[in-house]
This record gives structure tokens, sequence and C-alpha cells, in this order.
């Protein structure tokens, strides 16, 4: 009869190892998250890196916890659930994180945009109106301001066809250089200090 030694001599040593990996892989990540931020690498990419190693560590706990009921406790149960505590952590530490340097992002290039537009304003535009001036409002929106003369109030326009040039124009442009889709653009027209229309161009319409 088979000893109680020769058992364990066969029992696979990959349990232990997926086990021992599963919190080698989150720290794995926090090492090349910081080695390409001193290397000025994309924070999506970083993000993204960090992310998949995270995610990785999380499942390869789970397989295996899931050899524990057959292989045993021993230098599996312990890595293992160290393992799918720290990705587990780092997933959600590291989607905020995320999210919000996503969001400084898109608000540094709106304020960037603002400081630009000043230098210019007012611009006629030649078509009866005059661009006066760009606001950021936060978290994501900037603001253009219209005057419309009174040589543009004699001309009958049909908004609805403006919109759908606007969000093309936009989705095709400043929009898609922000890659946020909780990002907005308002445009509102006004004429002798009182609103006349304001047309929402959110970056979800670009999908």
């Amino acid at each position: 009869m088979e000893g109680y030694a020769e058992k364990l001599e066969r029992k696979p040593k990959w349990p232990k190892e997926l086990a021992k990996a599963s919190w080698m892989a989150p720290l794995l990540g926090i090492c090349a998250n910081t080695f390409l931020r001193k290397a000025n690498a994309s924070p999506t990419i970083t993000g993204i890196l960090f992310f998949v190693l995270a995610t990785m560590g999380l499942l390869m706990g789970l397989a295996a916890l899931s050899r524990v009921p057959k292989y045993g406790r021993e230098g599996v149960l312990a890595p293992s659930l160290i393992g799918i505590a720290l990705s587990l952590l780092y997933v959600l530490v590291g989607t905020a994180a995320f999210m919000k340097g996503r969001a400084s992002t898109t608000a540094v290039l709106m304020k960037r945009e603002v400081a630009l537009a000043k230098e210019k304003l007012p611009i006629d535009l030649g078509d009866g109106t005059v661009f006066v001036g760009l606001r950021y409002e936060r978290p994501k929106t900037l603001i253009y301001d219209y005057e419309v003369t009174s040589q543009g109030e004699e001309a009958e326009t049909d908004w609805e066809s403006w919109r759908e040039e606007l969000t093309r124009t936009s989705c095709t442009g400043w929009l898609a250089g922000l890659d946020d889709t909780e990002a907005l653009l308002k445009f509102r027209y006004t004429i002798d200090g009182e609103r006349l229309i304001e047309l929402d161009i959110p970056a979800s319409d670009c999908e």
C-alpha cells in the first residue's frame, strides 16, 4: 500500500506556484507602474497594465484556492488568500486612480483651451455671429458663448441642423482628442444680452 509520504510526493507543485504568483502579480504591477511613471509613459498605458496584472493575480489566487480541497491547504491557502486580497484592493484603488487621473487630464486640457481662446477673442465669424467667450465649468464642461448680431437674427437658422453640424465637427475634432465620454460642450447663443438658445454636445453622442 502506498504510504502518506509517497502521496505527498505525488502532489503537483502548480497549485503552490499559482498561489505564489497570485500575490506576486499585483506587486509586479506596482513596480511596473512606478517605472513607467518615471519614464513619463502615458497614464492610460500604466493604468491598463496595472489593472491587467492585478486581475491576473486575482484569477490565479481563485484558481489556487479552488485546489485546496483536493491538494490540501499547506503552501496554497495562505498565499492564495493574500493574493486575492491584494489584487482586489489594487483593482479597486487602481480603477479609482485611473478615473480620477482621466478626469484631471480632461480638466487640464479644457482649461488650456480656455487660456488659448482668451488671446484671440472676440472673433467675428462672418455669418451674423461673434464668438465672444469660452469658459470651463466643473467637472468636464466647456461653454462656448456666441453673440448673434442683428444681421444674424434676420437670417432664419435651422437649429436642429446646426446642432447636427456641431456634433459632427466636435466629434471629429476636439472631443475626439479628449477621448472622454463624460466631456460636454455647450454652445450658448445670445442676442442683445438675452439667451437665444443653448446647444449641448455630450461626448457620448460621438459613440
